[in-house]
């Protein structure tokens, strides 16, 4: 989400807290309800773009691990060690695979 949509969710809700409030206020049910609704409305505008925040912390991390673990072969072709390349090796691999997940997790948010 970007900062304007989190900008406008928060303000969806402060409406809905303010129209809750003038209900209680009043007497009014209608207004109550209304206020209530968009403070719901917020909460799932927040939920859903705190969801993609994480999928970006998460490519972030994925692509963390590549960069280590392509470092950490080189490092092993350099000096040798087999269990360098190997490892660097795996946690390439592993970084593909959580690129992969995001992925999958991706394309069933947007259906």
């Amino acid at each position: 989400m970007s900062t304007e949509d989190k900008m406008k969710a928060t303000a969806k809700n402060i409406e809905g807290k303010a129209q809750e409030a003038m209900g209680e206020i009043t007497g009014d049910p209608e207004d109550k309800i209304e206020g209530k609704a968009k403070q719901s409305e917020a909460n799932v505008r927040h939920s859903v773009e705190n969801r993609k925040d994480d999928s970006m912390e998460n490519r972030i991390k994925a692509t963390a691990k590549n960069i280590e673990g392509k470092a950490q072969e080189v490092m092993g072709e350099i000096t040798g060690d087999p269990k360098d390349k190997a490892e660097g090796k795996a946690k390439q691999v592993e970084a593909q695979v959580r690129h992969s997940v995001e992925n999958v997790k991706d394309k069933f948010r947007n259906k």
